[in-house]
């Protein structure tokens, strides 16, 4: 395999699938790990490790051979999309687990191929349709492509709102993603009763430390260090801390980073 990258790179890597999974692909997606691959001499997995090191090293090789995994997958069921039902959720997931990985232009196109087949086959108003929508957003946005996501967000938000209602969790989540792409813009002001309508919701429906609260609150906070109110910004930030440590653990990457906003907001206000 390794020679194979090594001659034709990842489209010579093409994973064989018969039946897409999306639960099973999900978990080779998460358990893939180069360096824990066996060889039949000990020897020879020693010496192919040493080549991985010496070329591109086992993690960059690690996100080479996941695309691979995962593009497959999704070529698959392209494939066979006349036979099946769940080809937009297979696509979508392909979508996220790239994202997941910093591929941002490979995982958006999974998404819009997601999302024209939702559209097609169930219509704009279905919750799938409305789920994939938004991710494709978010997608854009990680790109820098503020004002495209944001039509598509607003799109998102207005049908979860007619089809789930204004308290569903869903609902509140795209108020929180539309309010990172304003933000994300420089409209701080804009942005802020947004932010607050995600948390204030949250709190109510999924309580406050549900990870994805803590989440709004930690957006709020950001909008108003932006805005230099850091007297305001900073009970939001130690609030999150707390929350996630409690819920997380302090060694998760949400908690350490919640930490480092707080420390600096801190010195600001000094």
């Amino acid at each position: 395999m390794w020679q194979t990258f090594l001659a034709k790179g990842v489209a010579g890597l093409l994973v064989l699938t018969s039946n897409v999974d999306g639960t099973l692909l999900q978990k080779v997606f998460d358990n893939f790990d180069v360096a824990q691959a066996q060889a039949t001499q000990p020897d020879d997995r020693v010496r192919i490790l040493r080549e991985v090191e010496a070329s591109i090293g086992a993690t960059q090789l690690n996100l080479q051979l996941k695309q691979a995994i995962v593009e497959s997958a999704a070529n698959e069921a392209d494939r066979i999309a006349g036979t099946r039902n769940d080809l937009p959720s297979v696509q979508n997931k392909a979508g996220a687990m790239l994202r997941s990985i910093g591929m941002y232009e490979r995982a958006e196109s999974h998404y819009l191929r997601a999302y024209e087949i939702s559209k097609r086959r169930r219509g704009s108003n279905d919750e799938s349709t409305l789920n994939i929508a938004n991710n494709l957003a978010n997608c854009i946005n990680d790109q820098g492509r503020h004002a495209e996501a944001e039509v598509l967000l607003r799109q998102a938000l207005d049908g979860r709102q007619r089809v789930l209602g204004f308290s569903h969790p869903l609902t509140l989540d795209s108020i929180n993603n539309l309010s990172v792409c304003i933000n994300a813009q420089g409209r701080y002001i804009e942005a802020e009763p947004h932010y607050r309508r995600a948390v204030d919701g949250k709190k109510r429906v999924l309580g406050p430390d549900n990870p994805s609260t803590l989440d709004s609150i930690i957006n709020l906070a950001g909008c108003f260090y932006h805005q230099g109110r850091y007297a305001e910004a900073e009970p939001l930030f130690r609030q999150a801390e707390e929350g996630y440590v409690r819920v997380l653990g302090p060694s998760h990457p949400r908690a350490r980073q919640a930490k480092s906003s707080l420390a600096l907001v801190s010195t600001r206000r000094e």
